[in-house]
């Protein structure tokens, strides 16, 4: 018997702070929601299968990434039929989409489906909702799309949490941006039922960053690897090292708190940070700076 959908629980951490120009807010679907930035169970077929936040506890699909809720199609049944069932996320932005200022996202996904008959799809709209760009298809705006993971592959199976991540920037180019940027994430199904868990997201990172980047070129241009990590990562970038630089290392959290400020070096050990995402900065001889974004599993 389909149950009623339950109360929304989510964590929106609000982590706006200014460093160098960054703003970002992170998901985690533990307290109680801002529905005016989450919003669920945008349905194609109404009485099907639904967004649902709680615990993951239904065939394959067990426990959350970070806590305890994640979001997911139905916290109990397997998804239905015919449906396209999504939510959306509303990312206040403050200038751009040019150049130096750019968004992006960053999780982790679940997915239990039949392989490319019932899958999943990431959409951002920044012309208040008039069209949406597929960020998993799309081959007209690719090259505003850098990945920090692979590719997400949301139909089939992934057994277990994989991280995914990607930040937009260029996009201004081709739209005058309004206020906010929307991300929607579907699900769709097809006729022939499966007894399988559907798809499911947690620990969600939405940021931008704006204004602050260097004239004389600093930008986001730090390779960072492996990303997400668990104890090490190792840090390049030609444009860095072609200019000499022997200084130091920032590390920030995601509330702008410097944890770490040490010699550069290309190899840097992070397992005593915990969960979460971080910004790297370096400065280098002729003062420009560099940025790169990590997560610490």
């Amino acid at each position: 018997m389909k149950k009623t959908s339950l109360s929304l629980f989510v964590t929106i951490l609000f982590v706006f702070f200014v460093f160098n120009a960054k703003s970002q807010y992170l998901m985690d679907f533990e307290t109680e929601t801002d529905s005016s930035l989450l919003f669920l169970n945008q349905l194609s077929n109404p009485g099907g299968t639904e967004w649902q936040i709680g615990q993951l506890n239904k065939g394959e699909m067990q426990g959350a990434y970070s806590q305890i809720n994640v979001i997911v199609t139905d916290t109990i049944d397997f998804y239905g039929i015919n449906d396209t069932v999504f939510f959306e996320v509303r990312q206040r932005h403050y200038s751009g989409f040019d150049w130096g200022n750019n968004g992006g996202i960053h999780g982790y996904y679940w997915v239990e489906s039949d392989s490319l008959n019932d899958f999943g799809r990431i959409e951002v709209s920044l012309d208040n909702k008039q069209s949406w760009i597929n960020i998993l298809e799309d081959t007209l705006y690719e090259s505003s799309f850098y990945w920090t993971s692979d590719k997400p592959v949301l139909t089939g199976r992934s057994k277990g949490w994989n991280y995914f991540g990607v930040a937009l920037n260029k996009l201004g180019d081709f739209f005058s941006i309004p206020e906010f940027v929307y991300y929607r994430f579907s699900f769709i199904s097809d006729s022939i039922p499966d007894s399988l868990g559907g798809l499911a997201f947690d620990y969600m990172f939405f940021e931008h960053v704006w204004e602050g980047i260097d004239e004389r070129g600093g930008s986001w241009n730090l390779n960072i690897f492996p990303n997400p990590t668990s104890s090490t990562i190792r840090i390049s970038s030609n444009q860095l090292f072609s200019s000499g630089a022997n200084e130091k290392i920032y590390v920030y959290s995601s509330l702008g708190e410097q944890i770490m400020n040490v010699d550069f070096q290309t190899e840097l050990d992070v397992s005593s940070l915990g969960p979460g995402m971080y910004v790297v900065k370096i400065l280098d001889d002729d003062g420009r700076t560099y940025f790169g974004r990590f997560v610490k599993e």
